[in-house]
Order: C-alpha cells, then sequence, then structure tokens
C-alpha cells in the first residue's frame, strides 16, 4: 500500500488551528507527509489528534472515487476521550484510490484532507469449503442416537451427515477425514463435570462399532451420509453414559467449521427395547418400612433398557446423579404376555436388585405390565404405545446415613407413552423421540 497524507497546504492549515495528527503504522509513526509512504500488510493505520483549541472532536472517511467496480469498505473508530482512532479499509484495492477524512468539532467541518492508497491487495478469498457433522438434535454438543436392541447378524447403522458449506458450490471431489478424538471428550468431561467422576461420559469401546476414516463428498454434491455401524449392545452398562466422539480431522482441501463447533459431534448413545423410556411415576407411592400415610412421590423415572427385555430404572426417590445410584437399580425382566380380544398385551414381570444387591430389592405381591396400542386422537397416521408397570418393592437406603439405613416400601404403577409416526415404514426411524 502506498499513501499521500496531505499536502503542505493542508498541514499548514491545520497546525495553525492548533490540530496535529499524527498516522501510524504497524506501531511506527510515519514522520514525513510529504512524501509517499510504502506500506505492506494490513490496511489499517492508526493516528492520534493532539487539539488545543477543539474539545468535541470527530473523524470521518469514505472513498470518493476509484477506477473500477470494485467496491471498498472504510471502517473508522475514534475514541474522543484519548483522541486516538483508526482506519480501516476491508477489501480488496488493486488501483489508486482517495480516501478523504474529514474533522469536526461539534458537527462543523474544521478540515478535509485526502489519502491516496494504491496497491493494496486484500488476501484472496478462500474458495475451500466449510466441513461440518450434522447429527440429530441433541443437548449443546451431545446428539442422542437411538439404537434398538438385535441380534449380532443383524448391523445397525447411525447416518451422519457431513456437510461441505460456504458461499461457492463444492468444485472437487472431497475426501474429508474422520477420526475418534479422546482428547477433546476427555476436555470436555473435566470443563462439564470437574471431578465428578461418575458423571462423565465414557467413550464407547471400540467393539461395539466400526466408522469410515474417510467421507467422500463428489464434486457438485454438498451433503455426504457417514454410516456409522453399531454392533450388538448387549452387556454394555447403560447406567453409565457413553459417547463415539467424531471429528473431522484438518486437510488443505477445506476448512473446518469452527462455529458453534460444528466440526465435531458427541453422540450420545442410548440403547432402547420395547419397554425403556421416560415414565411417569405420580402413581409410585414411597412408604417409610410398613407406615400408611404421607407417602413420597417422583414425577418421572427413567427405564435404560439392559438387553431386549429386560430395563432398570433407579429405586424410591434416588436421584439419577446421585454418586451411589447404582446400588439402587431395579432390574424388570418382562415375561411373555397375553392377547386379548381388543389387542392388550398383559404379562408377569420379575422384579430384582443388581447383583451385590447392596439395598435389598425384594419384590412383594404380584407385579405384572400392561401393553396397548391406540391411533393418535388428532393425528391418525401417528400410533401411540402405552406400556404400564404394576410394581410392589422394598428397598433399603444403605448411603444418606449408613450408621441407620431406612427400609422403604414402594408400590403403585408407572406409565410411559411412545408415538410411532405409521408413515414412515422403518419403525426404527418413525419413532418421535
Amino acid at each position: 500500500m502506498s499513501f499521500t497524507a496531505c499536502d503542505e497546504d493542508t498541514l499548514n492549515t491545520i497546525k495553525e488551528l492548533n490540530l496535529k495528527m499524527t498516522f501510524y503504522y504497524d506501531g511506527t509513526e510515519i514522520t514525513d507527509l510529504k512524501n509517499v509512504i510504502n506500506l505492506n500488510g494490513t490496511g489499517t493505520l492508526a493516528y492520534t489528534l493532539d487539539s488545543v483549541a477543539f474539545d468535541a472532536l470527530d473523524i470521518t472517511a469514505k472513498i470518493l472515487e476509484k477506477t473500477s467496480s470494485t467496491k471498498e469498505d472504510v471502517t473508522i473508530n475514534f475514541d474522543s476521550k484519548s483522541n486516538k482512532g483508526t482506519i480501516i479499509i476491508s477489501s480488496t484495492l488493486k488501483e489508486e484510490v482517495t480516501l478523504e477524512v474529514t474533522v469536526k468539532n461539534n458537527g462543523k467541518v474544521i478540515r478535509t484532507y485526502q489519502l491516496k492508497i494504491t496497491n493494496f491487495i486484500a488476501e484472496e478469498e478462500d474458495k475451500r469449503p466449510r466441513i461440518s457433522l450434522d447429527a440429530l438434535a441433541g443437548e449443546g454438543e451431545i446428539y442422542n442416537v437411538h439404537i434398538p436392541f438385535h441380534s449380532e447378524s443383524i448391523p445397525y447403522f447411525y447416518e451422519l451427515s457431513v456437510i461441505a458449506e460456504g458461499i461457492y458450490a463444492n468444485e472437487q471431489n472431497l475426501n474429508v477425514n474422520i477420526s475418534i478424538d479422546s482428547d477433546t471428550l476427555e476436555k470436555f468431561n473435566q470443563e462439564k463435570f470437574g471431578f465428578r467422576n461418575d458423571l462423565r461420559y465414557k467413550q464407547l469401546p471400540d467393539s461395539y462399532y466400526s466408522c469410515p476414516i474417510v467421507c467422500h463428498i463428489p464434486e457438485g454434491i454438498n451433503t455426504q451420509k457417514l454410516p456409522i455401524e453399531f454392533k450388538n449392545m448387549t452387556n454394555l452398562d447403560m447406567s453409565k453414559r457413553w459417547i463415539l466422539p467424531v471429528t473431522i480431522k484438518k486437510d488443505p482441501s477445506y476448512i473446518l467449521n469452527m462455529e458453534n463447533k460444528k466440526h465435531r459431534a458427541f453422540l450420545n448413545i442410548i440403547s432402547y427395547n420395547n419397554y425403556s423410556g421416560t415414565y411417569s411415576s405420580t402413581e409410585m407411592k414411597i412408604y417409610v418400612r410398613e407406615t400408611t400415610n404421607d407417602p413420597a412421590t417422583v414425577d418421572t423415572r427413567t427405564a435404560f433398557a439392559i438387553d431386549a427385555q429386560t430395563i432398570f430404572f433407579y429405586a424410591g426417590t434416588t436421584w439419577m446423579e446421585d454418586e451411589n445410584r447404582d446400588k439402587y437399580k431395579v432390574i424388570v425382566e418382562f415375561g411373555e404376555g397375553v392377547k386379548d380380544e381388543d389387542g392388550i398385551i398383559t404379562g408377569p414381570i420379575v422384579v430384582q436388585g443388581n447383583t451385590d444387591n447392596e439395598a435389598q430389592i425384594t419384590p412383594f405381591g404380584e407385579c405384572t405390565y400392561k401393553r396397548s396400542i391406540t391411533q393418535h386422537t388428532t393425528q391418525p397416521h401417528i400410533n401411540v404405545e402405552t406400556t404400564i408397570l404394576y410394581l410392589s418393592y422394598y428397598y433399603t437406603d444403605v448411603t444418606s446415613n449408613p450408621a441407620y439405613p431406612i427400609r422403604y416400601r414402594v408400590t403403585g404403577s408407572m406409565t410411559m407413552q411412545r408415538s410411532i409416526n405409521t408413515l414412515i415404514p422403518d419403525k426404527d426411524q418413525a419413532i418421535i423421540w
């Protein structure tokens, strides 16, 4: 860049008005305003004003002329308290233009002078596409992936969208490099959970998935699916929160879309069966021992799938983020049901604690379930699956005060509803989560 700051007459006039303007480039003062100054690099000039006679100065700048249709943007910043500022030329100049700078006091023009700016060539606009990952809705960077229980011979594929964005069409055959980013997941856990190791997301073991390391996006195409194969989730402890941290690796042929961290996706693995999900549990009454007054209740209980016929939830009022929650797993196994003439299925369930059963979870009375399918009242293409559990069990709180464990009796029912879009032939995709 080169410019002529102002002519000698203008400079003398400014001096007569007790106004001195000093220009700087890259931190260095431009001492000789009569000569053409050659500048390289950014198009930003700094300036200061020293004024004795004026106390309400304002500076403006604009491009007066140009020799082509190239559009120039000029931003001028001025701090009236310090009488300092910058003039920024933010777009490409391939020819000489005139920058007019006007000094005002209380809205009245004191002096106008000109800068001749030439040969400022901005960095050529980067036409490479920005690459993003787009998963289904979740919470922040966490995207829920619901995986049905199935036999090992039937793989389940989740399609993660890889998107090439930008103001230009994708003009090349792209090979987007994919990796599993353990380090980023560890950092995310540290920032979110600190020392609560029990709440941290765990990385899904390699044996439960297969993910391609390259996603090919053909020329002219902006979105491609990355097929991730998930395998049988039996024996995966769903009381832990499992994440597959997929990320895009850097490559000279594209740019990572870092906005809102779209270059990565933490896939939260949620296995499900016909009975897992969030139950309304206000009808489950929690009594101290054999009392019958003032039962406690909780609004909901989340049931996690163990296998195709088994779920677990946490006993009584146990909080899902309780450090000792694993001790209070109520395991429910569904037996074969009988369908009546209305299509309602009823059957037995087996209730038990985990292997150690420190909480002494034991059922009493008859425990059963009921399942039905009805059409939505206002949306005929939606079927509503309703599951009701009729449960009675005891458990002992052994952690609130280990010296004085408390025995609880829980009895009542829990209800879950799941909506299915019958217009979608694949039921796994038709569930409305």
